[in-house]
C-alpha cells in the first residue's frame, strides 16, 4: 500500500513539472535543469553572447527561450555539448565567474 501511495504522489508532481516545461511560451523565462543560475551570471552571459555575435534578446538577466537559442548556436559553433543551458563548460568557455558549488 505504501508503494502505491508514493506513486499517487509522484505522478502528479512529475506531470506538473513536465507539463510546465512543455507549455512554456516564447519570451517567458525557462528553467535551467543543471542548477539555478544567479541573474548576474545570466546577464553577463547575455553580454558575452551578444558581443560574440549571438542574439540572446534583451540583455536583462532573464533566461528566455531566445537566450537558450543563442546558447545553442554558441555551443554548436564552439563544439560544446548543445543543451541551450549555462552548464559549467559553457560558463567556462564564455569566461563567466564560477557559481557556488562548481568546486
Amino acid at each position: 500500500m505504501k508503494r502505491r501511495h508514493t506513486w499517487l504522489v509522484l505522478i502528479p508532481l512529475v506531470s506538473a513539472f513536465l507539463g510546465g516545461c512543455a507549455l512554456s511560451h516564447p519570451g517567458e523565462p525557462i528553467a535551467a535543469f543543471d542548477k539555478l543560475i544567479p541573474l548576474g551570471i545570466i546577464h553577463v552571459a547575455e553580454q558575452h553572447l551578444k558581443a560574440a555575435g549571438f542574439d540572446p534578446g534583451p540583455v536583462d538577466g532573464v533566461f528566455t527561450e531566445q537566450t537558450a537559442e543563442a546558447l545553442r548556436q554558441y555551443q554548436r559553433r564552439y563544439g560544446l555539448v548543445v543543451s541551450g543551458m549555462l552548464d559549467q563548460n559553457t560558463r567556462e568557455h564564455l569566461h563567466l565567474e564560477k557559481t557556488p558549488g562548481d568546486g
